[in-house]
């Protein structure tokens, strides 16, 4: 079930049955604990996080990434951490929280602190009307970038939001993406990514980015 993506990661993948795409959830190790990004719901994953390490958070990129996280921090008896975002015009945060019964998860920002000293940046790229089309959080962890929807590998090449997902005719979106993305990823000095969809990207990203 959890296939090795580094020394320290593992990920794992599940399909949705309502979209018909499938979903990538991540475990990030540490000094005997683990934390899960992301996570679909799937069996046996409760027993196998445990045998990784410790538990000490489920954590969150976005709202479209709500998964199994619940239900995984329910049972793990760990934090549930969300991100606080403002949101776009598809999706608004307080609804969200609202509906998934989110209320008693903690928020967390570019300033707070999360386990294994996970560093938070949120990317919220503009349409050329000034209006968000996308709002998450990307993990720096290491060498990596964890990301849930702005970027993705396939084939060992980069894919930018939003790739095949939605019509971007003259590549302004993307070009959006890259340029948030590419602030973070030099910033981080970070190597590879590690997404919520299709593959991971290992030890390429700097030089595709």
């Amino acid at each position: 079930m959890l296939i090795p993506v580094a020394k320290n990661v593992f990920k794992w993948k599940s399909n949705d049955p309502e979209l018909g795409i499938e979903q990538i959830g991540h475990v990030l190790i540490s000094s005997g604990t683990v934390a899960a990004i992301d996570p679909p719901m799937v069996p046996g994953l409760v027993d196998a996080l445990k045998i990784l390490g410790k538990p000490v958070a489920v954590i969150m990129t976005n709202f479209s990434h709500i998964r199994g996280s619940s239900a995984l921090a329910r049972v793990l008896g760990v934090d549930l951490c969300i991100p606080d975002l403002r949101g776009t015009e598809r999706r608004k945060p307080e609804d969200e929280i609202r509906l998934h019964h989110l209320e008693k998860a903690v928020k967390y920002g570019p300033s707070s602190k999360l386990p294994f000293v996970l560093k938070p940046y949120n990317i919220r790229p503009e349409s050329e009307k000034n209006l968000p089309f996308l709002d998450e959080m990307v993990l720096h962890f290491e060498d990596m970038l964890v990301v849930g929807d702005s970027a993705w590998g396939s084939d060992g090449k980069l894919v930018l939001f939003p790739g095949h997902i939605m019509p971007d005719p003259d590549g302004s979106k993307k070009d959006a993406v890259k340029k948030s993305l590419s602030k973070i990823v030099r910033e981080t000095g970070a190597k590879s990514l590690l997404s919520g969809h299709q593959d991971d990207l290992i030890g390429s990203l700097q030089d595709q980015i």
